[in-house]
């Protein structure tokens, strides 16, 4: 429990810094402090760490696989088992976590990579927002 704990505890200090950042880790600018943008930026975040932790569960799992097929006794395959079932769970508990900030996303309509603009009353022609940043930023028109 303690490995977990400290692996759940470096994971925390690496993500930290996106955490308390202006912008998201895509380097796209983030308007405003609205909820929406909060779930942009965890939406942005998780879309780095997921692949990555699916990836090393998976690793973990097979890592699992191969010591319990090598083991020559019932402690060893025990413990093989046991990394075996960690990993799987570990897999799942990552997935429902992707699938959450899906279900958020789609919910509150959150646009990936981009401001949440609000057409609503706006008259044909008129700058409603920017793409991009700097002298290379791209004026949205309303419709």
């Amino acid at each position: 429990m303690s490995k977990l704990m400290r692996g759940l505890g470096m994971l925390s200090l690496m993500v930290a810094p996106f955490m308390a950042s202006a912008a998201d880790p895509l380097g796209t600018e983030v308007g405003g402090n609205t909820i929406f943008n909060l779930l942009g930026i965890i939406a942005a975040i998780m879309n780095v760490v997921i692949p990555i932790l699916i990836t090393l569960a998976v690793l973990y799992t097979i890592w699992g696989v191969i010591k319990y097929a090598t083991a020559k006794e019932s402690e060893d395959q025990a413990e093989g088992r046991r990394v075996i079932i960690s990993g799987i769970i570990g897999l799942f508990i990552i997935v429902s976590i992707w699938g959450l900030v899906a279900v958020l996303n789609s919910t509150f309509g959150i646009n990936q990579g981009g401001q949440n603009l609000d057409t609503t009353g706006c008259t044909a022609g008129t700058i409603i927002g920017y793409t991009g940043t700097g002298p290379t930023a791209t004026p949205i028109f309303c419709q």
